[in-house]
């Protein structure tokens, strides 16, 4: 058994002097020492400092100890608190220890569980669609669709740069090439959506298929896209 567990065992046994050591080391950083008595079942204390003991400070450190302590037969605490060379004390207070009285359950801190984040695909699980669109074209389709919107708005951007005055209409010019890399894209991108890069799962061989599905061009398997993109062999045979 260590010396401070000796200590708070002995002060369970109502050893004053160990009682007295346990709450100086708290009272002490205060300024303060502690002196103790007991009279039954009431611990008496008393604080004394150069100037007249905090006790807004003092009272919640002591009583927060006292209860966790449990002293052995000890129902009541009362405590003193005077500037030292002082008969009478500045103030005084008492409180209660039920011996029988369980402390209040300790709450363990909420768990929160560990994350780290290595890539996109990781930190944020795709959705059904987010995966079929992933696995398409669209993407793609969708770029090249937004440079083709740009080739057309060419002649559009040098009106607006070469001749910016006329009618006060450059900026109007801007705004068009805009609408059109957007329409470029969107159509692309729509586009894009119907059309898969896959390999076929029967024979391995590598084309191109449409989102509605159809046949192998090297074994003819009958072949479907599933709502995650993901080509399959078809439930449905046909061959007539």
């Amino acid at each position: 058994m260590t010396q401070q567990s000796s200590t708070v065992e002995l002060a369970r046994q109502r050893d004053t002097k160990a009682i007295a050591n346990l709450l100086n080391s708290r009272t002490s950083p205060l300024d303060t020492t502690t002196k103790v008595s007991l009279k039954g079942d009431v611990l008496q204390l008393l604080l004394e400092s150069e100037d007249e003991p905090d006790r807004a400070r003092l009272l919640p450190i002591v009583q927060g100890f006292l209860v966790k302590l449990r002293i052995v037969g000890v129902e009541r605490v009362r405590v003193y608190g005077r500037s030292i060379g002082q008969d009478v004390p500045e103030w005084t207070s008492e409180f209660e220890i039920i011996e029988t009285q369980d402390p209040p359950p300790v709450v363990p801190p909420k768990q929160v569980q560990s994350f780290r984040l290595t890539g996109a695909a990781e930190a944020l699980s795709k959705t059904t669609q987010q995966e079929r669109v992933a696995k398409s074209n669209a993407i793609g389709f969708g770029i090249s669709g937004a440079i083709v919107g740009v080739i057309i708005s060419l002649p559009m951007v040098w009106t607006a740069v070469q001749m910016p005055s006329i009618l006060g209409l450059g900026p109007l010019y801007f705004i068009g090439v805009g609408v059109v890399v957007v329409i470029g894209y969107l159509s692309g991108f729509a586009q894009g959506l119907k059309l898969f890069d896959v390999q076929c799962p029967a024979c391995s061989h590598a084309f191109q298929i449409s989102g509605e599905g159809g046949d192998c061009p090297a074994c003819r398997e009958r072949l479907f896209i599933d709502d995650r993109g993901n080509c399959q062999k078809s439930r449905l045979i046909d061959r007539s």
